[in-house]
């Protein structure tokens, strides 16, 4: 074993693969191991490469000093972006790529500097090689223990606890129903995340959002005044309502303690509502939202700003990584660069929420019966934009992030959230304009949120989070010829596809009772009922 450790340099792969590995231990219950093993393998191929290219040209053909040097540039590289971003958020807020690129040369000119000629022929004597490759060795595989141990008790866990299909246990207590499709209206299920009800940003924000409600109103929409959300999660709340039912089934099936939410991918891609939908003829249109759950390219039709073959893991990856620094630099390829490999950023948010809006322009033109599913990620942070439209640059990095894992202050998020939601607004009315003045036939048009805003969210402690503004929410209805009766203003999410069908596709769903959890974010399925602990008053 020791024999082992000195002599075969297997620190430049281990390294390689430790950042992926890493990142996929944060998010275990995200993330499916094919996933994780492409860029892994990828990682480890280019070390290989890069391994075998100073072999022959920059380590005199020593596979223990090439190997050396391939885990300092591996190291370096794949971390840089770190590196750039702890500086950034404590000494240098207002730094640019600039200094990304400084952090860079200053890395490559130190590996450069170590091996020398002069370093290596005063320092690296034949023992002292074989001590730092057993060091490097052993760190390496050190390394990967956590991560390692991590992974597979989720993994453990998840083939002990988690059943191989939750579709089958929604809608068990409904009787079965088909669609009837003598009329099928066009169907806009648009979820702006994260957006406050009207008391909520009036009480808490000091926003008045009545313009934009009476808006709302003139053209036609119920607005549920005191509607809530189902869950405070956003994967909890999309897998309820396109499902239209509770799944608290999860609790039993996975335990309070799992951290898997892959069985809600499923939930959401494979939905009931669009099996039933998709049964009358319909077809379902989604655009790139950047959140893993509602990426779902599966759709019939799928609209992206970027191309969509990296995933998301890969994405993040690299953005860490010294490549990031050129996204943050205009060189010619740097479009392209954007395009086929879309790194998690401020301005690919952005991107992504104009373009979405931009679809909506034009997606009513498109042939036959559709249910558009189009996730908005904002009022939620990043807040990208100012009231205008404008880019708003925040000077932490990059985090999509709410509650107290927001880098700045409750008055910080308050004021870019104002900022956000009035723009959301303005394009909000030129989406629904264009909808109803594009549309062949009147169609069924929702706006909601799927769960409230977060500056006052503590993510694990439902004691220590205002539930007033995180449960309560934007609920909005738009119904052909007016046939609001099955409406009323405390419905749920939960019920929305229930008076759609009843409504307009001559089914008898009962309504279910409007009720609201909170789980924490460690463990999603540790339900706790706070429909009766939501009040009108949170101190801020």
């Amino acid at each position: 074993m020791k024999r082992v450790f000195a002599t075969l340099p297997l620190h430049p792969f281990l390294f390689a693969i430790y950042p992926i590995l890493a990142l996929y231990s944060r998010n275990p219950g995200e993330i499916t191991i094919p996933q994780a093993l492409r860029p892994m393998l990828i990682a480890a191929l280019l070390a290989g490469l890069l391994l075998i290219f100073l072999y022959w040209n920059w380590a005199n053909k020593n596979w223990l000093r090439a190997a050396i040097i391939t885990s300092l540039f591996g190291l370096y590289l794949s971390s840089s972006g770190h590196a750039y971003r702890i500086l950034k958020s404590t000494i240098f807020p207002n730094a640019g790529a600039a200094l990304h690129w400084a952090i860079i040369l200053i890395g490559i000119t130190l590996v450069i500097l170590i091996n020398t000629k002069a370093v290596w022929q005063r320092y690296a004597t034949t023992q002292r090689i074989a001590t730092i490759t057993t060091t490097l060795n052993l760190a390496a595989w050190l390394s990967l223990v956590y991560p390692c141990f991590v992974i597979g008790s989720t993994v453990v866990k998840g083939c002990d606890d988690t059943p191989p299909a939750w579709t089958e246990l929604v809608g068990q207590e409904d009787e079965p129903q088909g669609l009837a499709a003598t009329r099928r209206p066009d169907i806009y299920y648009i979820v702006v995340d994260g957006y406050a009800r009207q008391d909520v940003s009036s009480g808490l924000y000091g926003l008045d959002n009545a313009e934009f409600l009476d808006y709302l109103e003139a053209r036609g929409f119920y607005i549920a005044r005191d509607s809530r959300s189902n869950y405070v999660q956003s994967p909890l709340s999309f897998a309820s309502f396109l499902n239209f039912d509770y799944i608290n089934f999860a609790e039993t099936q996975a335990g309070s303690q799992s951290i898997n939410r892959l069985p809600l991918f499923d939930l959401i891609r494979d939905s009931r509502a669009r099996q039933l939908l998709e049964a009358a003829g319909y077809k379902l249109v989604t655009t790139s939202s950047g959140y893993p759950f509602t990426e779902i390219i599966e759709a019939n039709v799928y609209l992206a700003p970027f191309d969509s073959s990296a995933s998301e893991i890969e994405r993040f990856f690299l953005s860490t990584t010294a490549l990031s620094a050129l996204y943050d630099t205009e060189f010619p390829f740097t479009p392209t660069l954007r395009y086929y490999l879309p790194l998690p950023g401020y301005e690919t948010s952005r991107q992504r929420i104009q373009y979405a809006f931009e679809q909506l322009q034009t997606i009513p033109r498109l042939p036959g019966a559709k249910i558009v599913l189009m996730h908005i990620v904002a009022p939620h942070p990043p807040f990208i934009f100012d009231r205008d439209g404008n880019p708003s640059e925040p000077a932490q990095p990059f985090s999509p992030a709410d509650g107290e894992a927001f880098s700045g202050g409750t008055t910080e998020y308050q004021r870019g959230y104002i900022e956000q939601l009035l723009y959301i607004n303005q394009r909000l009315e030129e989406s629904i304009e264009a909808i109803l003045s594009q549309s062949a036939a009147p169609p069924i048009i929702i706006l909601q949120a799927d769960h409230g805003p977060g500056s006052m969210l503590k993510r694990d402690i439902v004691e220590e989070t205002c539930l007033w503004e995180r449960a309560s929410i934007l609920n909005a209805y738009y119904f052909p010829d007016e046939r609001t009766d099955g409406l009323y203003p405390a419905i749920t999410p939960v019920n929305t596809f229930r008076v759609v069908f009843n409504t307009y596709f001559g089914t008898h769903f009962d309504l279910l009772p409007d009720r609201t959890y909170f789980s924490p974010q460690s463990h999603p399925y540790d339900f706790t009922d706070i429909t009766d602990m939501i009040q009108p008053a949170c101190q801020k």
